[in-house]
């Protein structure tokens, strides 16, 4: 039996060890490659739109070194578009990371989403801009025209890209971040929480009875798209939120329209 076998399996294990000598060296020399300058392309050269207020390349550095990722990325890594997701989801401005493309000319592209400004919450020693889900921003952020926060304002638990932790103050937040689109129509000034509640405030001087945050309203209580185009269909009729005759009260917290009301108030 000997005789038959050898000859048949000898080849067959040297065909398995030439495999995998070509499998190996061609591992070994990927890596080598990787290294090489011919196969990196610098951090700095990637593509992408930097968040408003900053530079790419400081936006781009401040990636890098929160990520601690080198100042040459290896190209034919295949981990490397993972690493960049990661990379640039880490960034406080960074909402969302789109798409990472790694192209054979080295050329890198991100497309990402990035969070709006939408509520400034005041400190003893200045002003927190939070987006419209209650996460921390820069303090470089441009927050020219945004409501302010009036309830009570506690230290954020979290580093700049984190939620504040205020279930309050977070949903203030979102109904500022829900409107803010409509900023230049609605002029909104303020807004606190009252027993759960949203109630926001127009430059002039009108209330609007929000009820609750988007997403957790009491059973009989519009959607917030539904009170949102109850406010726009104001804007619409009227230029604003005032009345014409002074400030006003916009109660759009019914689901059955019947029940909205715009009462005038005294200045």
């Amino acid at each position: 039996m000997r005789r038959w076998i050898v000859p048949i399996f000898l080849p067959l294990g040297g065909t398995a060890l030439v495999l995998a000598g070509v499998i190996y060296g061609g591992q070994a020399l990927r890596s080598q490659l990787r290294q090489h300058d011919r196969y990196t392309t610098a951090f700095a050269d990637i593509e992408c739109t930097p968040p408003e207020g900053m530079k790419q390349a400081q936006f781009l550095e401040e990636v890098r070194r929160n990520a601690d990722l080198p100042e040459r990325l290896p190209v034919l890594d295949e981990e490397l578009t993972g690493r960049l997701k990661v990379a640039f989801a880490q960034h406080p401005w960074v909402e969302e990371v789109e798409e990472v493309q790694v192209g054979r000319d080295r050329r890198i592209e991100v497309h990402l989403r990035f969070r709006m400004p939408a509520l400034v919450v005041p400190l003893a020693d200045g002003t927190c801009p939070v987006d419209g889900n209650g996460v921390l921003l820069p303090a470089t952020a441009n927050v020219t025209g945004l409501p302010i926060w009036r309830g009570h304002s506690v230290l954020p638990g979290g580093k700049a890209g984190e939620r504040w932790g205020d279930a309050a103050l977070e949903g203030a937040a979102q109904v500022a971040g829900l409107l803010r689109p409509h900023q230049e129509r609605m002029h909104l000034a303020a807004a606190l929480s009252t027993s759960g509640e949203v109630v926001l405030t127009t430059k002039n001087g009108s209330r609007i009875l929000w009820g609750r945050a988007p997403g957790k309203e009491k059973e009989g209580e519009a959607a917030a798209t539904v009170k949102c185009e109850r406010l726009l269909e104001h804007c619409r009729r009227f230029g604003d939120l005032d009345h014409p005759d002074g400030a006003c009260e916009h109660d759009v917290r019914g689901a059955d329209k019947a029940r909205v009301r715009s009462l005038r108030v005294g200045r």
